[in-house]
């Protein structure tokens, strides 16, 4: 269970730092975020190494059905499993796509 990381701030009317952001999509982690989650990633797989499953098939993972959220899960999940022999699929890209699950947040109680 994780929070979301970094993500761009709510603006207001009147925001003096609105130039700064207005290039995020709103609800979007920033690159911050991103590092921060692949990090939370790196470390979780160094302590759960010898528990994680080697096949992905056997992953199941869940968020919350919104942006930040499944950015956030999507980042880690890179970070946890990156792809190995013949799961590499692109030598310039660590990363195997994996299904995570969500339901609309009015639906979801598991995280409330």
């Amino acid at each position: 269970v994780a929070r979301h990381a970094d993500r761009k701030p709510t603006s207001y009317p009147s925001d003096p730092y609105f130039q700064y952001w207005e290039r995020i999509s709103n609800r979007k982690l920033t690159k911050n975020g991103i590092r921060r989650s692949f990090h939370v990633g790196e470390e979780l797989q160094k302590e759960y190494k010898t528990f994680l499953p080697k096949d992905i098939r056997d992953v199941y993972a869940r968020s919350q059905d919104s942006d930040v959220c499944l950015e956030t899960c999507e980042t880690i999940l890179a970070a946890l499993f990156p792809p190995q022999g013949d799961k590499v699929w692109n030598e310039n890209l660590i990363w195997q796509p994996i299904a995570v699950h969500a339901k609309p947040i009015i639906e979801d109680n598991v995280s409330e």
